[in-house]
């Protein structure tokens, strides 16, 4: 019996501190797995943001929100068609929710 390889998700991802409203947010090609190593380096507190650190071991882990906001279908594309369609998709969502957030990572 073969193992099921998880296919992975390019997408945008949004990291909120719920007590102040910052945000940390960002893309990657594997949404799922860059937010499993964050939370990881915050538990272990070695995350490089000084900041969202911080406020990780001054609030704790129930004090923030993961939350995947977008994806790109899985396809057959090059490098550089991903890395441009990501781009692409963070414009759009700092324009939908940069006048909202309160401050940002």
């Amino acid at each position: 019996m073969s193992a099921v390889v998880p296919t992975a998700r390019p997408g945008i991802y949004r990291i909120t501190h719920r007590p102040s409203g910052c945000s940390l947010l960002r893309v990657s090609v594997n949404v799922d797995a860059v937010l499993n190593r964050i939370r990881f380096e915050l538990q272990t507190g070695t995350h490089r943001h000084a900041v969202l650190q911080h406020d990780w071991t001054a609030d704790g882990a129930d004090a923030f929100e993961f939350t995947v906001l977008d994806t790109l279908a899985p396809g057959d594309v090059t490098p550089a068609t991903l890395r441009d369609d990501l781009a692409g998709l963070l414009l759009l969502w700092q324009e939908h929710l940069e006048p909202s957030l309160p401050c940002r990572y």
